[in-house]
Order: structure tokens, then C-alpha cells, then sequence
């Protein structure tokens, strides 16, 4: 199989670039998009228009949390099983999968354009924004059964190898998108209704090509409805493992919200340099957090076989190409940050404040990436509860009371800082908690493998010992029959007394082996 040609087989640094390139490029082509929307958007001089997709950003993030819910989890939980060889259950969980998020899709979709009116005078709208807002949700809600179906599908395709179709579905998603970005916005004049009109379409070609993927022979999951089940050993092992990553989106999202509502308090032009700024920034966090994407059905498949070595080095030799290419990257953006905020609108005061936002989240950029890497080994380890409580660190343990703390305290610029100290402090205990859970973790398995190993050999003792005493005695008395009756050959002669000589040393001999080995597990 695929999964286990790549995942068991392959060297620890072509497996890294084999499934980090893929998902870095898929993260790439996701920021160009959500790049092009504000791009596009911002060439018609309207920075209230640019406010309304910043303001709507969170909510479509919940939205893509739910993704992540159903598809980090479906990775993590199939690539898992894939690994101790059980393909039906995983059959049956990427079926789920596949499904449920549809399900999901339309819920969402049906909440969204019910509540509309409450949830955009919670976001932080202002007259000026509100439509624009409205406008661009609504289109995007009638779509989210194709932009939740897909995002999970791009996930379960990596848990058996395939991270090049993984990343040819978002690739061809995200072309479509940005190509008919500037037809929809500026040609055609529909503002941010094209811009949402561009994200279904695309979406929608993602869906469909990743059907008829799922539908091919060399594929090893299924869609079909007859491995569909909600028993808990397929759905809550994939929502479970999913929830931590899931939450954290989500909570930021509301994080976002809450945010946005104190911005506005220092006007719309600092939601919509803040809603530029997070996107130039994202360069340095997402391409990390691709990384780590990729390498998750690798850490959870030889989790699942009981590979714990090889998840040891997976895991030490991400954690330090994360942090060299989140150096290079950070000094990339600090440096180009004039012309990538210049970029999406040409308006002083929101670049200029643009620019000072993405010099301050470029605090953390080195190491964020150990922050992605402790939440994928812990969910593909089956440890939902400890990353929850990682997800938790950030966006709601520190970034929240900094917020109101700070922005009390220094107004403005205190209110930039929070996010900077909660960003510090969350990947500092990410580190010392990835560390620490790691090493226990390795220690306990390894104990636990000698433990296996030890009764192993006490077995194969035992049973050598059974062996000479059923078995020797009845070959023995054949070759004697036999040269009595003076039909066995010179050669029956020999190996009667070779058999003579194995039965009266052998029970001590075993003997001796079964006490070493009680004695000295290593051996």
C-alpha cells in the first residue's frame, strides 16, 4: 500500500518533504486567495468594503473550523488505523467523514442566514459595513456544504500518502477562485458579492474532483454510504481527535470578534489595517503550520503501528525545520512589509498602521511553528483532552484578558500588544509542555515494548521446552523402530544418537534460557 510504502519505509527526510511540500503549497495557495479577495476588493478605492471581509473573516472561520473538525480528525484517526492495518474501520471513518460534513455544511448554511442580523451586530459591523457584510456571508453560507466537504476531503486524502492529490484539488479549488476574483470584482462590478461568488465556484471543482478521486481503484478509503456509521469507535474517535484543532479556530474566531468590537472603538480604519495586516503575517504562521500538516498521518500511522522511534524522529527533525524556515520567513516579511501591505490598499493611514501590526506579530514568527507541531503530535497520539487545553493557551487563557487589560491601560498600542504577549507566552508553554509530554510519553511506550519483549521470550521458552519433551521422544522412538528392523540407513544411525544426546540436554538448557531471559529482558 501506498500509506505503508511512504509513511513506514521511507527515509525520515524525503518523508518530511514529500508530505510537508504538498500541504506548504496548499496553505500558499489558500493565502493567494484570501490574498486576491482583499486584493481585488481593494482596487476599488472602498476601504469600508475591505472592513466588511476583515469583519466577516472570523465567522467564515468557524466555518472552516468545522472543517478542520471533521477532516484533521478523519486524518488523524484514519492514517492511525491504516498503521495497526485495520483498512475496513478506516473505510468506515472516511466515509463518515465524507458525509457528515455535508450534514454539517447545511446546518451551518441554514444558522448562518437565520441568525444574520444578530450575528453581523456582534461582529463589530458599523453602518457603513453592514451590507457589505451581509452581502458576503449570505453568498458564502448558500456554499458551505462544498467549502466544508472539501477542506475535509483535502485532509483524508494525506492520511494514506496521496499529498500530491491533496494539494491538486485546493490547487484547482484555489485557480478558479482567483481567476474569476477580478471577472466577478472589477469587470463584472459585484464587489464583494463576486468575491464570494469566486469562493463557491471554487470550492464546488475542489468537491468534485476529490469524488472522483475517492472513486478510483488505487484508493484505499471509501465514500461509499454502506461504510457509513455513527458508532463511537468511528465518529467520536474522529471528531475527538479533531476537536483540539477545531476549537482553536473557532476560538479564534470569537477572539477576532471580540477584537474587532474593541477596534472599532478606535475606528474602522483599524479593523481593516489589522484585516491586512493578519493576512501578510499569516505568510510566516500558516507555512509552518503546513508543515506540520503534512507530517500528521506520518506521527499518527507509526503511532498506530508502534513505531515509536521513527515518530521520535519525525517529530525532532519537524520541530527543527519549523523553526529554521520560520527564521528565514520572519526576516523576509519584516523586511518586505511596506510593499506587502501597500499591496492590498492604497490608503497612508491603514498601510502605515498596517505595517507596524506585522512588525509586531513577526515577534513570534521563529517559533510558532512548535506551537502547531505540540497540537498535531498530541492529536495523533489520541491525547484530545491535553491538546484542548493547548488550543485553549492562546486565544482564550491569554489573548482575551490581555486585550481588555492592555487596551485599558495604553489605549491603542496596547491593544496591538496583546496579541504579541499571548502569542510569547502560549508558544512558550507549547515548547515546555511538547518537551515534557514527549519525553514521557517515548519512556512509557519504550517501557512497555521491553515489557512485551520479555514475555515474548518467556513464551518462546516455554514452548521450546513443551517441544522437547512432546515432540523429541516420539522421533526418537521411530528411529529406533527403525534400526531394529534394520531399515534405516547409516545416516538414521547418527541422527538417533544426535537425537539422544539434544533430549537428555535439553530441558536443562532451556531451562538455563528461561532464567536468563526473567533476569535480562534486553536479551
Amino acid at each position: 500500500m501506498e500509506s505503508e510504502k511512504l509513511f513506514k519505509h521511507e527515509s525520515i527526510g524525503k518523508l518530511i518533504l514529500k508530505t510537508s511540500i504538498p500541504s506548504v503549497v496548499i496553505i500558499i495557495m489558500m493565502m493567494l486567495y484570501n490574498m486576491a479577495d482583499i486584493f481585488f476588493i481593494g482596487q476599488t478605492g472602498d476601504a469600508m468594503q475591505v472592513a466588511s471581509v476583515s469583519i466577516a473573516g472570523p465567522i467564515m472561520s468557524i466555518l472552516s473550523g468545522l472543517g478542520t473538525l471533521i477532516g484533521a480528525g478523519g486524518c488523524a484517526a484514519i492514517a492511525t488505523q491504516l498503521g495497526k492495518g485495520d483498512t475496513k474501520l478506516a473505510k468506515s471513518m472516511s466515509s463518515f467523514s465524507g458525509w457528515f460534513s455535508i450534514g454539517v455544511g447545511i446546518l451551518f448554511a441554514l444558522f448562518l442566514i437565520s441568525f444574520m442580523s444578530p450575528i453581523l451586530a456582534e461582529s463589530g459591523t458599523s453602518e457603513s459595513t453592514v451590507e457589505h457584510t451581509r452581502t458576503y456571508l449570505t453568498i458564502l453560507a448558500l456554499g458551505a456544504p462544498f467549502i466544508i466537504f472539501s477542506s475535509v476531503m483535502a485532509n483524508l486524502v494525506r492520511a494514506q500518502g496521496a499529498a500530491k492529490e491533496s494539494m491538486i484539488g485546493n490547487m484547482l479549488g484555489n485557480v478558479i477562485n482567483m481567476a474569476l476574483d477580478p471577472i466577478f470584482i472589477s469587470v463584472l462590478g459585484l464587489n464583494v458579492a463576486g468575491a464570494a461568488i469566486a469562493t463557491v465556484l471554487g470550492n464546488f471543482v475542489a468537491s468534485v474532483y476529490f469524488i472522483v478521486f475517492m472513486l478510483g481503484k488505487k484508493n484505499e478509503l471509501s465514500l461509499n454510504p454502506r461504510y457509513f456509521s455513527f458508532k463511537p469507535k468511528v465518529s467520536l474517535k474522529v471528531l475527538s481527535l479533531g476537536f483540539p484543532t477545531a476549537f482553536g479556530i473557532i476560538l479564534m474566531s470569537f477572539s477576532t470578534i471580540i477584537r474587532n468590537n474593541v477596534a472599532a472603538g478606535y475606528g474602522d480604519s483599524v479593523i481593516a489595517a489589522s484585516g491586512i495586516a493578519g493576512r501578510v503575517a499569516m505568510i510566516v504562521s500558516m507555512i509552518q503550520l503546513g508543515i506540520s500538516m503534512g507530517v500528521q498521518p506520518a506521527i499518527a500511522y507509526n503511532y498506530g503501528a508502534g513505531l515509536f522511534e521513527r515518530m521520535n524522529a519525525i517529530l525532532k527533525r519537524t520541530a527543527i525545520s519549523t523553526v529554521i524556515i520560520g527564521v528565514v520567513l520572519t526576516a523576509t516579511v519584516f523586511m518586505g512589509r511596506a510593499t506587502l501591505v501597500s499591496i492590498f490598499l492604497d490608503n497612508a493611514e491603514v498601510s502605515q498602521l498596517g505595517q507596524h501590526i506585522v512588525a509586531l506579530a513577526m515577534v513570534t514568527g521563529p517559533i510558532f511553528g512548535i506551537g502547531f507541531l505540540c497540537t498535531t503530535f498530541l492529536q495523533s497520539t489520541n491525547q484530545a483532552t491535553v491538546a484542548t487545553v493547548v488550543a485553549l493557551l492562546r486565544q482564550g487563557i491569554f489573548l482575551l484578558p490581555l486585550t481588555f487589560i492592555l487596551s485599558a491601560v495604553f489605549g491603542l498600542e496596547g491593544f496591538l500588544w496583546s496579541a504579541v504577549l499571548a502569542d510569547i507566552l502560549s508558544t512558550l508553554v507549547n515548547i515546555v509542555l511538547f518537551m515534557r509530554y514527549n519525553s514521557t510519553f517515548y519512556k512509557s511506550h519504550k517501557k512497555h515494548s521491553e515489557t512485551q519483549e520479555k514475555q515474548e521470550l518467556q513464551h518462546k521458552a516455554q514452548e521450546m521446552h513443551e517441544l522437547s519433551q512432546e515432540q523429541f521422544p516420539e522421533a526418537i522412538e521411530t528411529l529406533r523402530q527403525q534400526q531394529d528392523m534394520q531399515e534405516a540407513p547409516q545416516e538414521s544411525h547418527e541422527d538417533l544418537q544426535e537425537a539422544l544426546k539434544i533430549k537428555e540436554n535439553m530441558p536443562e538448557a532451556l531451562d538455563g534460557y528461561s532464567q536468563t531471559s526473567q533476569k535480562n529482558p534486553e536479551l
